[in-house]
């Protein structure tokens, strides 16, 4: 077994997401043992779905031979999404185990993500990960300079969790606070699952793909689909028009059908700049009318 740098990065981001759990539950006066009982919850099922879920799509490529060696952690190999599950599953265990409101400490990781996501961002250049495709447009080609002129969505997706940070925790501390335990967790799968939607298709490398479906641009959108749902639910129980209930759900299936789309235009078009500032615009959309929703059902 060896340590790699990578691996203590990783280590780092989810040591940072639960210390920002932790001020979460002293804000809301929950006590440390609410945030240790979490702790140990959290590390080892993030671990485990993270391998696990990386584990079964390469036994789904042919490339492992047993989903028990989900466990052989020495082998190297995670998945980002998987330790998010595995985060949002030990702390819904720790609500239970605590007697806690429900999803009070979901929202704190949701708060510490962003966080992790940066410095786990951070630590892929070094290991030649989260390179994308090749910068075809000549006034962009500065984006390349070192990454031997392909676009560096390592940074991009660094940018953009950090941004989605300050967004959480402008959300988190309003005057009056969150009024639904849990927004701030269905705001991190909005923001973060349509902005990472584009930025997976944007990746070139073969990290969670079978043929040419990328597990983590599936899971992305499923976030912000979810995120959509459940507001949507709760603005219809609100006594909401069905009418315009039924504009919003439109509206997001037409975005998500147009988003498809592009991306199989992205692979046939030399024109990326535009295929993927369409793209942008659908999941944009998507992310706005879920807002919109999230608004008017508070």
């Amino acid at each position: 077994m060896m340590i790699t740098s990578y691996g203590l990065m990783a280590a780092a981001a989810l040591a940072c997401m639960l210390a920002i759990a932790g001020l979460w539950c002293a804000r809301h006066k929950l006590g440390y043992g609410v945030w240790i009982r979490q702790i140990v919850c959290t590390i080892p099922l993030s671990f485990l779905f993270s391998r696990l879920l990386f584990a079964i799509f390469a036994l789904a490529n042919g490339d492992m031979t047993s989903p028990v060696q989900a466990l052989y952690f020495w082998d190297g190999g995670a998945s980002i999404t998987g330790a998010f599950i595995g985060a949002v599953v030990g702390a819904a265990l720790a609500e239970t185990w605590c007697k806690v409101p429900r999803a009070l400490l979901l929202d704190g990781v949701a708060l510490g993500a962003p966080l992790a996501l940066v410095i786990e961002r951070l630590s892929e250049y070094p290991v030649d990960m989260g390179i994308g495709r090749v910068v075809d447009t000549e006034w962009l080609y500065f984006l390349g300079d070192a990454t031997d002129g392909r676009h560096p969505v390592f940074l991009y997706e660094a940018i953009i969790a950090f941004v989605i940070l300050l967004v959480l925790l402008r959300f988190a501390t309003r005057k009056g606070g969150v009024k639904h335990h849990g927004d701030v967790l269905l705001m991190f799968m909005t923001l973060y699952g349509c902005s990472q939607t584009v930025m997976e298709s944007l990746r070139d490398d073969a990290h969670m793909v079978i043929y040419f479906i990328r597990l983590n641009q599936i899971a992305a959108l499923i976030m912000a689909v979810i995120a959509f749902v459940i507001w949507t639910v709760r603005w219809v129980r609100k006594g909401t028009k069905i009418p315009q209930v039924i504009v919003a759900c439109v509206v997001v299936i037409a975005a998500i059908a147009q988003g498809v789309m592009q991306e199989f235009a992205v692979d046939s078009n030399p024109n990326l700049l535009l295929e993927y500032a369409i793209m942008a615009l659908c999941l944009a959309v998507i992310a706005a009318v879920s807002l919109i929703v999230r608004k008017k059902a508070e």
